[in-house]
């Protein structure tokens, strides 16, 4: 299935907690819950494989401090999805600096 960016970036936000938490909190069943089983389900594996890729980065063993570890990981993974957007990156970007602090 084929996502429009700004529904996917709805999708991201949604999925990682921007804006209600003052940390990354990954809930899955908030996707289910706004968007139903089928499409929710959709999003979720969209959302999964770019997360996985986003996290193959190597900003972590490379990065002086976390806010070069997020540059350098939005970088590396703009360079595999050049079609997601820069919001999506930052989000993921997020939490990844978050995990590996």
């Amino acid at each position: 299935m084929i996502f429009k960016n700004n529904e996917l970036e709805e999708a991201v936000t949604l999925y990682v907690g921007w804006g209600k938490n003052i940390h990354p909190s990954i809930d899955e069943n908030l996707l289910i819950q706004k968007y139903g089983k089928d499409l929710g389900s959709k999003y979720l594996a969209k959302i999964r494989t770019l997360k996985h890729d986003f996290y193959k980065t190597d900003a972590f063993d490379k990065a002086n401090n976390t806010t070069e570890m997020g540059r350098m990981a939005i970088a590396q993974f703009r360079k595999l999805h050049p079609e997601i957007g820069l919001k999506i990156a930052e989000l993921f970007a997020w939490c990844y600096t978050f995990d590996n602090k």
